[in-house]
């Protein structure tokens, strides 16, 4: 009694087959076809049968995990010994196809994007990450590689399968948004708080690490955990850092760079020595405790080594007055997509 999505009959792609190669006989398409199962380009529903000219039901690899992103095909070419410059060469990729349905408002019509010859391409581009194995990355190529395939992969999920506008929705995104990396794997929230966070908890309603013991991709976790992260995913919100590159070589300067550059930004931290008050955005709040063990250190010692010139006199004044008072500031959840774009739904119904 299941329902299973986005299906074609055996004899429907000889059918196609045939047509689109001018072959003669259905034996010649069956070859094709039988070609296209053993390379894993498909699959039967079930994995009763292997590929023949009747009516069983079969589904491309893309179709089987909606949610895993790069499931085009199965990577059996060459691949880019450099993790980083391969995740370069993909994000520039997207980027030249996004630019081309960006309007003068900087919102992106990522419907279009999706409807671009170019996005297959660089959909099929992406299963290259399925042969790069995290574990044996150096850590900071490690960390490099790991925030900007982040980055890559929310606006990758964005035109694939919308944008999330709920709570609800924003936790089931990134929770289930993943890409195949190594041949396993890892969702938005495995990546940042799994491998980039030293596996630990979710911020919000989460009670469990991402991976549990015995978890194989226990080996990419990196065990001391530069918090300077938060300043650099970019979760496709607009209150969230801007995206930048990051590279194997220089990662941790462009975390500091990056630190200071959010911490300058009275969008996020801010001080009013009038009222005596300090406010700071709620991805501080939320991730505190990767900062600092209490909020008065966070305020006193932490956030000023990010901060200067005047800013950081006033701001050291408030905080060190011992009498200050400190806000969090609202959120903002609005996204780079044009309105009529395409909503979140969470997973298709049906298997």
């Amino acid at each position: 009694m299941y329902t299973y999505r986005s299906c074609f009959l055996g004899t429907d792609l000889v059918d196609v087959l045939m047509n689109r190669y001018n072959l003669r006989t259905r034996d010649e398409a069956v070859e094709i076809g039988i070609m296209l199962f053993e390379l894993k380009m498909f699959a039967h529903v079930t994995t009763d049968h292997v590929f023949s000219d009747e009516k069983y039901f079969y589904r491309f690899a893309c179709h089987e995990e909606p949610l895993v992103l790069n499931t085009w095909r199965t990577w059996n070419d060459r691949v880019d010994p450099d993790a980083v410059s391969l995740v370069r060469r993909l994000k520039v990729k997207l980027d030249k196809i996004m630019n081309k349905y960006r309007n003068n408002s900087g919102l992106v019509a990522y419907d279009d994007v999706a409807k671009d010859p170019k996005f297959r391409k660089f959909e099929e581009a992406t299963c290259e990450l399925q042969q790069i194995h995290l574990e044996r990355l150096e850590i900071d190529e490690r960390i490099a590689f790991c925030l900007n395939v982040y980055n890559m992969m929310v606006k990758h999920a964005f035109t694939k399968v919308g944008r999330p506008e709920s709570n609800m929705r924003r936790d089931f995104f990134f929770s289930n948004i993943s890409y195949n990396i190594g041949g396993h794997v890892f969702s938005l929230n495995e990546l940042e708080n799994g491998v980039l966070r030293g596996n630990k908890r979710p911020a919000g309603f989460h009670f469990l690490r991402p991976f549990g013991s015995g978890d194989p991709r226990m080996s990419s976790v990196i065990e001391q955990p530069d918090p300077r992260l938060h300043f650099a995913l970019n979760c496709g919100a607009k209150s969230c850092p801007p995206v930048k590159e990051y590279t194997r070589n220089a990662v941790r300067e462009e975390l500091r760079v990056v630190a200071m550059a959010f911490c300058s930004e009275d969008e996020n931290v801010a001080v009013d020595q009038d009222k005596c008050e300090v406010r700071i955005s709620k991805l501080l709040y939320w991730y505190m405790y990767d900062f600092a063990p209490t909020e008065k250190l966070l305020l006193t010692e932490i956030l000023p080594q990010w901060l200067e010139g005047e800013k950081k006199k006033v701001w050291l004044d408030v905080v060190n007055s011992g009498r200050y008072k400190s806000k969090r500031m609202k959120y903002d959840w609005t996204t780079d997509a044009v309105l009529s774009g395409k909503v979140f739904q969470g997973r298709p119904n049906g298997r």
